[in-house]
């Protein structure tokens, strides 16, 4: 096999070189023409190499390096994306949890209120404040108001505050009332 960049040579009769193509071209003009052959030595007619087997490829284009380049930043950004995501979900149910139990802990708080007037009028360190360190970026706030048509029952909304968002914990608190004296 020749190498490349190498073309294909032969010697005509007269000692000079010329290329198989061409020497193929006259054989081929000679014979098309009716006139007598001026060679002796035919060559054998050269079919041309496709162009890939011409340029044998050794490595890879910018095109196909570029696309790669994208398709994996595709995937990086997708995967980022879903990562980041679900820190920010694990980052919300964490922050559920904590103010659930702050806003419980509020509402047995109330329950240790025995009397009815106690829920009538909450004290102060009962109605608001904050929480204590390492809790102390959450507030609360207590409101009490009593159910119209049943006496001794109450509405109670709890809400713990912080920074970006509230949490509200809604529920019923009885209290036996006070018995009225038949006797005034």
């Amino acid at each position: 096999m020749r190498g490349r960049g190498r073309r294909n040579l032969s010697r005509a009769s007269d000692g000079t070189r010329t290329s198989a193509w061409k020497t193929a071209g006259i054989v081929l003009r000679a014979a098309f023409s009716g006139g007598p052959v001026s060679r002796k030595r035919t060559t054998r007619t050269m079919t041309p190499r496709p162009v890939a087997a011409r340029h044998a490829r050794k490595g890879i284009t910018l095109f196909e390096a570029v696309a790669s380049v994208a398709i994996v930043g595709a995937v990086s950004a997708a995967a980022l994306s879903a990562v980041g995501s679900q820190y920010r979900t694990t980052a919300r149910a964490q922050r559920a949890l904590v103010v659930e139990a702050l806003a419980t802990s509020r509402l047995d708080l109330l329950e240790l209120l025995s009397a009815d007037r106690d829920l009538q009028s909450l004290p102060d360190t009962v109605a608001q404040g904050e929480f204590p360190a390492p809790l102390d970026e959450y507030k609360w706030k207590t409101t009490v108001s009593p159910v119209s048509d049943e006496a001794g029952l109450y509405n109670v909304r709890i809400t713990v505050l912080w920074k970006d968002g509230q949490y509200q914990l809604k529920s019923r608190a009885y209290r036996r009332p006070a018995l009225q004296s038949a006797n005034r």
